[in-house]
């Protein structure tokens, strides 16, 4: 009877041996499935980094080339505007009779923003 029982433990044994062998093992194969998923990702992140540093690059550089324009636009002088004398002249002293820039643009014929800005401009003289 014992060598019976010694058996049937010895059985037992070995199939809990086996049991948790075998749990081990899946755990392990979790554990390498995980760190190739980490590896994946990482790349993947690392790429996107790459992408967006390019991008900002890029963007730094056109950034870049719309300020040199800017200030080079901004150091000529300015070619294409400029106010009649003889218009503005009319337009201040329509406004210096009482008129507002509405009567005046129709009496001139001119756009309000037109009477409004050589008022302005008239202003801004007086006021440097």
């Amino acid at each position: 009877m014992s060598e019976v029982l010694i058996f049937l433990l010895g059985l037992v044994c070995g199939w809990l041996i086996c049991l948790l062998s075998g749990n081990h093992l899946r755990e392990q194969a979790e554990k390498q499935d995980f760190q190739s998923q980490l590896k994946t990702y990482d790349t993947i992140f690392e790429q996107y980094v790459d992408q967006l540093t390019e991008k900002q690059e890029e963007i730094r550089k056109e950034i870049q080339t719309w300020l040199q324009n800017a200030k080079r636009v901004a150091g000529q002088p300015s070619r294409g505007f400029r106010i009649n004398q003889e218009k503005a002249n009319q337009v201040l002293e329509l406004i210096n009779q009482g008129y507002n820039t509405v009567e005046v643009a129709q009496k001139l014929g001119l756009g309000v923003g037109e009477v409004e800005l050589i008022q302005q401009l008239k202003n801004s003289e007086i006021t440097h």
